[in-house]
Formats: C-alpha cells, sequence, structure tokens
C-alpha cells in the first residue's frame, strides 16, 4: 500500500494542531503562511474539512515539517 493512499484526517488535524502549538503559532499566523484561510486550519484540525494535498503541502512546509511527518 502506498503510505499516501488514505490519509487518517482525523490524526492529520491533530498532528497539525500539536505541531502549531508546539511551535505557538495561531491559527491565523498559520493561515497566512500557508495562504489558506483560518477557517480552512480551523476545520482541518477539527475534521470538519478534508484537506487538499496542495493544503497539507502547504501547512506542513508552513510548520516546517515533511508532509510525511503529518501523515
Amino acid at each position: 500500500m502506498n503510505e499516501f493512499e488514505e490519509i487518517d484526517c482525523i490524526k492529520l488535524g491533530e498532528k497539525i494542531r500539536i505541531q502549531r502549538a508546539t511551535k505557538n503559532i495561531s491559527r491565523e499566523k498559520l493561515g497566512e503562511l500557508a495562504k489558506v484561510s483560518s477557517a480552512t486550519i480551523a476545520n482541518i484540525e477539527a475534521d470538519a474539512e478534508k484537506a487538499l494535498f496542495k493544503n497539507i503541502i502547504a501547512i506542513a512546509k508552513a510548520l516546517n515539517v515533511s508532509v510525511k511527518e503529518l501523515l
């Protein structure tokens, strides 16, 4: 199975939230850095919205982590 075939969105949101909290970055600031809305960040963290892969890449880059670390 390819590691990117199935993304656990709940874990993705938790990992983003943990990384953001560890780095003391607000949702608003992460949204600015990743060029997505803070509402998108909140929805991904709450598993209320499935993240587009381009947004996962942008969020990982903004958090200075690899995509694999978030997945």
